[in-house]
């Protein structure tokens, strides 16, 4: 979840600061290194090989854009607050 909380922080601080400017702020891009798979034993055969692929992977390959998680945080919200 940390993807959404940062990138909707993102997003209110640019509403916030567009409101006070009286113009439009942009957001830059949001890159977050994980450094932890959290593997857990009953799952390591399964993940073995996964470490590997990852390096010889393009950047673009190996990232999601905001837009195309977008969907999935936006019914999580719903779900989240109660809602269908």
């Amino acid at each position: 979840m940390n993807l959404w909380a940062l990138t909707d922080l993102m997003r209110m601080i640019g509403e916030r600061l567009s409101d006070r400017l009286s113009r439009p702020v942009g957001l830059g891009r949001y890159a977050e290194l994980v450094d932890s798979f959290h593997i857990y034993g009953s799952y390591f055969k399964e993940f073995e090989g996964f470490l590997g692929t990852v390096e010889k992977r393009k950047f673009e390959d190996r990232v999601w854009e905001t837009r195309f998680a977008r969907s999935f945080f936006d019914e999580a919200r719903r779900k989240i607050q109660g809602q269908s």
